[in-house]
């Protein structure tokens, strides 16, 4: 009887971390610059398969994670927000990039934008950065309009 139950554990702790690695291997997380948790991707055959995405309310939403067309091109919004945004910092404090996950609704509205990674920035910029790129909420192009999207974008202070 002790032999089963000893067997039975080993199974079992076996079974959870196969189940685990598995798991593991079908699904990412990703955190934002304070270390909480706003977006899973799920995956299957090497592709992300659905996405959920936690709003800084705390709601879990169903998304897309693509890229939208900047209505005037990815090139331009660069340089707008970099324009932009030496207007509100003194450029001289400030020299780094900015790794952003930002969420577009189905109005082609931007709903909100969080910092992921900082890079070479205090941290003080980060809502100078998310006021910019608000400025720019107007301009995206959803490539589906079913439910809201989210995509990283990377904006370089320099």
């Amino acid at each position: 009887m002790i032999i089963k139950k000893i067997v039975f554990m080993l199974f079992s702790a076996f079974a959870v971390e196969c189940c685990a690695q598995d798991l593991k291997d079908k699904e990412m997380k990703v955190f934002d610059a304070f270390n909480n948790h706003i977006l899973t991707h799920f995956k299957s055959n090497g592709s992300i398969d659905s996405t959920l995405y936690w709003n800084s309310k705390g709601n879990k939403l169903s998304v897309n994670f693509e890229y939208p067309n900047y209505k005037f091109g990815m090139d331009s919004i660069q340089k707008l927000l970099l324009l932009e945004f030496r207007e509100k910092v003194d450029v001289h404090d400030v020299n780094g990039a900015a790794l952003l996950y930002v969420l577009v609704e189905e109005n082609h509205k931007i709903s909100e934008a969080r910092i992921v990674r900082r890079y070479g920035y205090p941290q003080r910029a980060d809502s100078a950065i998310i006021q910019t790129l608000l400025l720019s909420e107007k301009e995206w192009l959803k490539l589906k309009n079913e439910k809201p999207t989210v995509f990283p974008l990377l904006f370089k202070m320099e």
